[in-house]
C-alpha cells in the first residue's frame, strides 16, 4: 500500500462517509484479488476505527472476508453469524453480501444444503437490491456448488447430468450478469467453472477453451493466483485424462509456484496432488509420493487454522482429494502398510482430538445471554415435538433455528479454541497395541470409488480390493434397504405386518465384504472392524454366507468390536483405566407407547445390587434429563430403555426421550461426564450417525464416548421393544462383574436371541410382570406373524432368527480383553 494511501481514505471519509466506504471497498477488494492481505489488514484497520454503526457492521463483514482468505473459517462463520443475528438488522446491500460469504464457507465446511438455501437467498436479495454484480457473484457459487457436489458423489449417478447442466446454466448467467454490470473479475471466474463443469461433462474440448479463456482474462487483470487455479484444472481434467502429459507437467509447473507466492494453501494442496497423480501415471512412484507428501502438510497447515470441531470435520470434504490420492496410490503399488497409515490420517481425525482434550468443556464459558436464546428455543422445539400429532412445519423452523444457534455457540466458546492436531498411529504403533489374538480391519474408499479392506495383526498388514459395488452404488443400496422403498427386508415397511428374510442382503454382502479376508480373520478371536462411509449402517459383523447356520463373526468364544478409526479405538478407548465406580444405573421414562422397559430397568438395577452391591433405578416421571446427567456419573454402567431418535439433518439433535423432554447429543456433549466401563442404549437408532467425509460422526455415539465412555452398546435401526429387552438382560446377567467383557456378552447375547425358540421367549415374557398370559400370547403371535405370516406356530421354532431382530446391536468401543 502506497504511504498516501491511508491519508487519502482518512480523508475521504472525513469529507464523505459513503465516498470514504467505496474507496475502501476499491481498495480493498483489489489488495484481496491480488493477495495482498497484509494491505488488507491495514485498510480494515482504518475502516473499523470509524464510529458509524453501518461502518462497525461492515468492518465486522470486511474481516470475515479477510479471515475466508487465510482459511481461518470458524472465526468468519462466527462474524457473519452474529452479524446477521444483529437487531435491527444491516441494510438490505450488506445482508445480501453476508448471506452470500456465509453461504460459501458453509460451502468450504460442507454444510452444502444450507450454503445452498444461503446462495438462493442472497440472490434474492440482490434481485430486490438491483445488484446485477452480487447476482453474477450469487450464481457463479451456486454453479461451483452444483458441480463439486458432483464431484464429491453427493449426487445419485442417474442426476450428475442434470446437476451438471444445472452448473453451466448458472455460470452462463453469471457471465451475463458480470459484463452488464461492467466488473471483468466476476465475468472471468464463471469461465472457469464452466471448464469444471464441461470436464464433469466428459467434453474435453469446450472444457479446455473455458479454462483457457479464463486464464488469458486473469493474465489481463494481472490475477495471477485464479490464473494459477485454471492451470492446475486444466492439466487434471484435461491433459491428464488425454495422455498429454508434457503438456500437464507444463501447466502445473506454471501453478505451482505463482500459488505458493500467493500463499494460497488449499489451491496448492490440490495442485501438489495433481502433480502426484501425474508422476503416478508416468510410473515415478517416490517423485509422485513426495509431491503428495507435500500436498498433505498443506491440509494439515490449512485445517490447524480452523479450531472448532464442527468446522475442522467439514474441512475434510474440501481436502478430500489430497488425502484420498496417497492412499490409493499407495493401495496400487500394493504397499499395506503405507495404505494404512494414509487411510487413518485421512479418518475421524476431529472426534480423536476431542477425545484427548477431555478438560474441554463446553459452554462453560458462553455469554449467558446466548445460553438464555437457547433454552427459549429448546422450549419452543420441546412444544412442537409434544405436540399431537406433532406441526412438521413449526417443528422444523424451531429445530433449523436452534441448530444455528448452537453453531453460533460453537464458535463463541472459548472452550474449544483449545483443539489441538493429534498425530493418527501408524501401522506399527497398531502393531504393537493390539491384543493377543486380535486382527483389525480398516476398510478405505480410493480416488475411484471402490473399497478396499485393509487387515492388520500382530505381525502382518494386507490390503485387498472390493471390486463391486461402488460406495456410491452401496450407500444408496443401503438407504433403500433401511429407510426407503426396500423396507420388509431388513426393517420394517410402513403399514407392511411381515418381513421377507433377507436372501440377497446378508449372504451377498458376506461374499463382497467379508470372505475375502477370511484368511486374516480366521484365527482372530477379537475382530475389530472400522467401517468406511455407508458400512457405518450395516451390522458388517452380523453378515452370514448362510442364513440358517451363525455369522462366523459372531460364532462362540468370538469378540466383535466396531470404531471410527484405529486411533479413537487404541489411543482412547484402551488407554481408558478401568471405572473406579461399581454397579449398574437404569434409566427407563414413563412412555405410554412402551410397556416392557421399566419392568426391565427395575431388573437389571435388582440384578446389578446384587452382583454389584451399588445399583439403581430411574423410573417413570423420576427420569428426568437432569437426573440423568447428575446421577450418572457415580456407575460403572449405563443403561437407558425408551426412546431414540436419529435426526438426519441435525444429527447433534439426535436424541433420548426423558420424562421432561428430549436429552439431546449436544447436551450430553456438553453436559455429561462418566467415569463408566460402559454405557448401553436399548432404544431405537442410538447407534446411527451422520457420517461425513473422513468418516467423522456427529450423532449419539460421537456425544458418548466424549462423555467418558470407552465402550457403546448402540443400535443401528429401530427394533422391537420385546426381542430388546431379552437381549439386553441376557447381556447384563453374562457380564462378569470381576472381569466384564461386553463384546463376548453381547455376542452370547445375540446368539441366545437368534436362537431361542418360541416355547423358550415365552417362559422369559411369562416372568414379566407387565404382561397378562394373554397378553403375551398375542405377543409371541404378533413377533411369529412378522417374519412366518401364516404359518402354524411352533414352540420348537426359533423366534426371533430373522436379523432384524438380533443383528442391529453393536458394540462401539471396547477395553482391552482382561484390562
Amino acid at each position: 500500500m502506497d504511504a498516501e494511501t491511508p491519508d487519502q481514505l482518512a480523508a475521504a471519509f472525513a469529507q464523505d462517509e459513503d465516498a470514504g466506504f467505496a474507496l475502501f471497498r476499491d481498495l480493498f477488494f483489489a489488495a484481496l484479488e491480488r493477495r495482498r492481505l497484509a494491505e488488507c489488514r491495514d485498510l480494515l484497520a482504518a475502516l473499523c476505527r470509524r464510529d458509524a454503526a453501518r461502518l462497525r457492521q461492515e468492518c465486522r463483514y470486511h474481516q470475515a472476508i479477510l479471515h475466508v482468505e487465510q482459511g481461518a473459517l470458524d472465526p468468519a462463520e462466527r462474524l457473519l453469524r452474529d452479524l446477521l443475528a444483529e437487531q435491527p438488522p444491516p441494510a438490505p446491500p450488506l445482508q445480501a453480501r453476508a448471506l452470500l460469504e456465509l453461504g460459501y464457507v458453509l460451502d468450504e465446511l460442507s454444510q452444502w444444503d444450507e450454503a445452498e438455501r444461503l446462495y438462493h437467498a442472497a440472490l434474492a436479495r440482490y434481485q430486490q437490491n438491483g445488484d446485477p454484480l452480487g447476482q453474477a457473484k450469487a450464481r457463479n457459487n451456486l454453479g461451483v456448488l452444483a458441480r463439486f457436489r458432483v464431484e464429491q458423489r453427493d449426487v445419485p449417478p442417474e442426476r450428475r447430468s442434470d446437476h451438471l447442466r444445472t452448473a453451466l446454466a448458472h455460470h452462463q448467467a453469471a457471465l451475463a450478469l458480470a459484463q452488464a454490470a461492467g466488473d471483468p473479475w466476476e465475468a472471468a471466474k464463471s469461465f472457469h467453472g464452466q471448464g469444471m463443469a464441461h470436464s464433469l461433462l466428459h467434453d474435453p474440448a469446450a472444457a479446455e477453451a473455458a479454462f483457457q479463456e479464463h486464464i488469458a482474462r486473469c493474465q489481463a487483470l494481472d490475477n495471477s493466483g485464479d490464473q494459477a487455479i485454471s492451470l492446475y484444472d486444466l492439466a487434471a481434467h484435461v491433459y491428464l485424462p488425454q495422455g498429454r502429459r508434457q503438456a500437464a507437467h507444463a501447466a502445473l509447473a506454471q501453478a505451482i509456484p505463482r500459488l505458493q507466492q500467493a500463499g494460497d494453501d488449499l489451491s496448492l494442496a490440490e495442485a501438489l496432488t495433481h502433480l502426484g497423480n501425474l508422476h503416478a501415471a508416468q510410473d515415478n512412484p517416490a517423485q509422485a509420493q513426495a509431491a503428495y507428501a507435500q500436498a498433505v502438510g498443506r491440509a494439515e497447515s490449512l485445517r490447524a487454522r480452523v479450531t472448532t470441531p464442527t468446522a475442522r470435520a467439514g474441512t475434510r470434504a474440501l481436502l478430500d482429494a489430497v488425502y484420498t490420492a496417497p492412499l490409493t496410490h499407495h493401495l496400487q503399488q500394493g504397499d499395506a502398510a503405507a495404505a494404512f497409515n494414509a487411510g487413518e490420517r485421512a479418518r475421524a481425525r476431529t472426534l480423536s482430538e476431542l477425545l484427548s482434550s477431555p478438560d474441554i468443556r463446553p459452554r462453560s464459558a458462553v455469554a449467558p445471554g446466548l445460553l438464555a436464546q437457547r433454552a427459549a428455543l429448546r422450549a419452543r422445539l420441546e412444544q412442537a415435538y409434544a405436540a399431537d400429532p406433532p406441526p412438521a412445519e413449526p417443528a422444523e423452523l424451531a429445530a433449523a433455528a436452534l441448530a444455528d444457534l448452537e453453531r453460533r455457540i460453537e464458535l463463541a466458546d472459548p472452550a474449544l479454541a483449545g483443539l489441538t492436531a493429534l498425530a493418527p498411529l501408524t501401522v506399527d504403533q497398531v502393531q504393537a497395541r493390539l491384543p493377543a489374538h486380535a486382527a483389525l480391519l480398516s476398510y478405505v474408499g480410493d480416488a475411484d470409488d471402490r473399497l478396499w479392506g485393509v487387515v492388520v495383526t500382530r505381525h502382518d498388514v494386507q490390503a485387498q480390493p472390493i471390486p463391486t459395488p461402488s460406495i456410491q452404488w452401496l450407500r444408496a443400496y443401503l438407504a433403500d434397504h433401511i429407510d426407503g422403498s426396500r423396507r420388509g427386508i431388513l426393517t420394517p415397511a410402513p403399514g407392511v405386518p411381515y418381513l421377507e428374510p433377507p436372501r440377497q442382503l446378508f449372504p451377498p454382502l458376506y461374499r463382497t465384504l467379508l470372505a475375502p479376508f477370511e484368511p486374516w480373520l480366521a484365527g482372530a478371536q477379537t475382530v475389530y472392524l472400522v467401517p468406511h462411509g455407508p458400512l457405518h449402517y450395516l451390522p458388517i459383523g452380523a453378515l452370514t454366507p448362510d442364513l440358517a447356520a451363525p455369522p462366523p463373526l459372531l460364532a462362540a468364544g468370538r469378540r466383535l468390536v466396531y470404531a471410527p478409526s484405529a486411533t479413537v479405538l487404541l489411543d482412547y478407548c484402551h488407554t481408558r483405566p478401568p471405572s473406579s465406580r461399581r454397579g449398574i444405573l437404569a434409566v427407563a421414562p414413563q412412555d405410554d407407547q412402551l410397556r416392557l422397559t421399566q419392568g426391565a430397568a427395575r431388573r437389571l438395577a435388582e440384578q446389578g445390587q446384587t452382583r454389584h452391591g451399588r445399583s439403581a433405578a430411574l423410573l417413570g416421571q423420576a427420569a428426568t434429563r437432569r437426573a440423568l446427567l447428575d446421577q450418572a456419573g457415580g456407575y460403572a454402567a449405563l443403561c437407558f430403555l425408551g426412546h431414540g431418535l436419529f435426526d438426519p439433518t441435525y444429527p447433534m439433535a439426535s436424541r433420548l426421550q426423558l420424562a421432561d423432554g428430549p436429552l439431546l447429543a449436544g447436551d450430553i456433549l456438553a453436559g455429561l461426564r462418566l467415569d463408566a466401563d460402559l454405557v448401553a442404549l436399548a432404544a431405537c437408532e442410538t447407534g446411527r450417525s451422520q457420517v461425513l467425509r473422513g468418516d467423522e460422526i456427529l450423532g449419539l455415539t460421537r456425544a458418548l464416548l466424549y462423555a467418558g465412555a470407552p465402550s457403546l452398546l448402540v443400535t443401528l435401526w429401530r427394533v422391537h421393544e420385546a426381542p430388546t429387552r431379552l437381549l439386553v438382560e441376557r447381556f447384563f446377567a453374562t457380564l462378569d462383574p470381576a472381569a466384564p467383557d461386553p463384546a463376548a456378552a453381547l455376542a452370547a447375547a445375540q446368539g441366545r436371541l437368534r436362537a431361542l425358540t418360541v416355547a423358550e421367549a415365552r417362559a422369559a415374557m411369562t416372568a414379566w410382570d407387565e404382561l397378562s398370559p394373554a397378553a403375551v400370547e398375542t405377543q409371541i403371535a404378533q413377533l411369529w406373524q412378522m417374519t412366518r405370516r401364516d404359518r402354524p406356530l411352533q414352540d420348537d421354532a426359533p423366534l426371533f432368527a430373522h436379523p432384524f431382530f438380533w443383528s442391529p446391536y453393536i458394540l462401539v468401543g471396547d477395553q482391552p480383553p482382561g484390562g
